[in-house]
């Protein structure tokens, strides 16, 4: 069996089962609204083309809501060096609680 993941701005075949739940709250939603999230972007596009099993690694299997939860928290990763993170937080968070 084998599956499709996208990886970057390209999709690729990989080998097994496609997965039916999300790793994090076990759902089994229609496997079209489970989403492959990647935490880090190890691989370039050619080396992905070259050897689609890469696609895999450092992934986790999720639904649509804890997909949009995991895309947040590589953005905070992504921007852990920023000395203001923690005011920026602060200030979204009082923003929205004038809503």
């Amino acid at each position: 069996m084998s599956y499709k993941i996208k990886y970057k701005t390209i999709t690729v075949l990989v080998s097994g089962d496609k997965p039916t739940s999300c790793d994090v709250c076990a759902k089994t939603p229609d496997p079209r609204g489970l989403h492959t999230h990647h935490w880090l972007y190890k691989y370039s596009i050619k080396e992905v083309k070259d050897d689609p099993e890469l696609a895999k690694e450092n992934s986790s299997v999720l639904c649509f809501y804890d997909h949009r939860l995991a895309n947040c928290l590589r953005i905070l990763e992504e921007n852990q060096e920023r000395a203001d993170i923690l005011k920026r937080l602060k200030n979204i968070a009082l923003l929205k609680g004038r809503q």
